[in-house]
């Protein structure tokens, strides 16, 4: 399960993708795309997306070779690959030669200007070992997550090593950690691609190979698929129902620094008869640590059994026979649902601890910062009653925008106001023009109730009455961020 160790062929390999100009942008403009096509994608849109990389450049022949999985010719190969050889990136266990073609042996997915190797997700040789590529729950990861500097940093089940890699960038020390010797093999690789030799790579089983060890972050895209057997490492856990993502979260705070976060992406089951979010609140019972769930959405099980299978069997006897299998499972559990959302969980010595679980907005950029903001706030909100929110200074954050929507009925015509932030976090707030113009006025100069006295005045609103739905409301913009304390 081994990959060939040939450090010097892959920093020359480095050299001519860098040259190439094989990255995100890039290949996206070649294939006259917004977003990159997944691998199923790719195979069924092939011949399109053969025909615009049909040219010669080093670029197109590489997008051909390690990105639509082509066959090329040799000499084509040799031109493209200068002043390489084929045989150094056979020693890389990136290519294949045989006889006058080649064909590539892993996948390089792109990320940004970072590349790294993958298994090829092939449906038809099912392996439990396969690594996978920057899957779409990776790159949402790597977009919620925290990204100041760092001093040390666990990538747990780190996979291709996309987590790591981006989190060498703003950490001192990263540790890589998976069960899986082939994934360590490959992210070792992906280190080395990019230019990296610093990171610690350990095999084994969750917090095993670090035990004694404290990070101030800890990233997680574990193996969340809830199924009744273990069909890949990277997908499944192998426990039952979401015990795996709910081991993560009880055993993280002993392996956190005091104000160090864990970020993991997970299911949960949804239980007949049962609120899941307590379910899900009592994982954080004793665990010194305050904690936002960003739900993204739930499905049916049927659906959701449903969309798993159609990318593991493709044959129809086959899904059908697996369908049935993951139904009697969840039927038996009491499972009528199962959630999809992000946890991100921080260490605090307070005396008691705070839980958040709200919708999961719509991501505009990085969301590492407003995610640490959001905690910012919810601590602010939880040490200050009115009286000391009344003397808070607020201002507004610097990415809002306000936006007018207008509804024309048979008679007359509404008009109505909201806030939305432009990056980050995208909510987006609905509130009457007093409301808005209040936000707008709010530079951190002055202490809150004197812009509830002007507030009031402008709304025509008899102040005792109007106080408690104005900070009702100012403490919902707080916990969203359009309002931001001034410490």
């Amino acid at each position: 399960m081994s990959l060939p160790d040939a450090s010097r062929e892959i920093s020359r390999i480095q050299r001519v993708l860098k040259r190439a100009g094989y990255t995100e942008e890039r290949i996206k403009q070649l294939l006259e795309v917004a977003e990159l096509p997944t691998y199923r994608q790719r195979s069924q849109s092939a011949q399109l997306y053969c025909w615009r990389v049909r040219g010669r450049s080093p670029l197109e022949i590489l997008v051909r070779l390690f990105f639509l999985r082509q066959a090329v010719s040799l000499d084509e190969v040799r031109r493209g690959i200068e002043p390489t050889q084929p045989e150094d990136w056979g020693a890389a266990g990136l290519l294949d030669v045989n006889g006058g073609h080649v064909t590539a042996i892993a996948e390089l997915c792109p990320h940004g200007s970072l590349v790294l190797a993958a298994d090829w997700a092939d449906d038809a040789q099912s392996d439990l070992h396969q690594v996978m590529g920057i899957a779409a729950s990776s790159r949402t990861l790597a977009q919620a997550t925290i990204r100041r500097q760092l001093t040390a940093t666990l990538d747990l089940g780190t996979g291709c090593g996309i987590l790591s890699v981006l989190a060498a960038a703003h950490s001192d020390h990263v540790v890589a950690v998976d069960s899986n010797p082939r994934a360590l093999c490959m992210a070792k690789l992906n280190a080395q691609l990019n230019g990296l030799t610093d990171i610690e790579f350990l095999e084994g089983n969750l917090f095993g190979p670090v035990r004694g060890r404290q990070f101030d972050l800890i990233v997680c895209n574990p193996p969340f698929i809830i199924a009744p057997q273990q069909i890949y490492l990277h997908s499944h856990s192998g426990m039952p129902l979401d015990r795996f993502s709910e081991t993560i979260v009880r055993t993280a705070p002993a392996f956190m620094r005091e104000g160090g976060y864990c970020q993991h992406l997970c299911n949960w089951v949804q239980l007949v008869g049962e609120d899941w979010r307590a379910r899900l609140q009592s994982w954080f019972d004793g665990s010194g640590c305050d904690a936002w769930i960003l739900h993204s959405h739930s499905e049916e099980i049927a659906d959701y059994a449903f969309n798993r299978i159609s990318n593991l069997a493709p044959g129809a006897e086959r899904l059908e026979k697996q369908f049935n299998e993951w139904m009697g499972y969840y039927e038996r559990e009491r499972v009528e649902a199962i959630g999809f959302g992000l946890i991100t969980m921080r260490r605090s010595n307070k005396s008691s601890n705070w839980f958040r679980c709200e919708s999961w907005p719509e991501m505009t950029g990085p969301c590492g910062d407003a995610i640490e903001r959001g905690f910012v706030s919810r601590d602010f909100l939880e040490t200050h009653d009115e009286r000391a929110l009344l003397e808070a200074r607020l201002r507004h954050a610097p990415n809002l925008r306000w936006r007018q929507d207008h509804d024309i009925p048979d008679l007359g015509s509404a008009v109505h106001s909201s806030l939305h932030f432009t990056t980050g976090l995208a909510y987006t707030a609905k509130m009457d023009s007093a409301i808005v113009k209040f936000v707008s006025r709010c530079a951190g100069d002055r202490p809150l109730s004197v812009y509830l006295k002007e507030t009031a005045a402008t709304s025509g609103e008899d102040l005792v009455q109007f106080t408690p739905r104005f900070l009702q409301v100012v403490r919902r913009l707080i916990e969203l961020g359009f309002l931001v304390p001034v410490q």
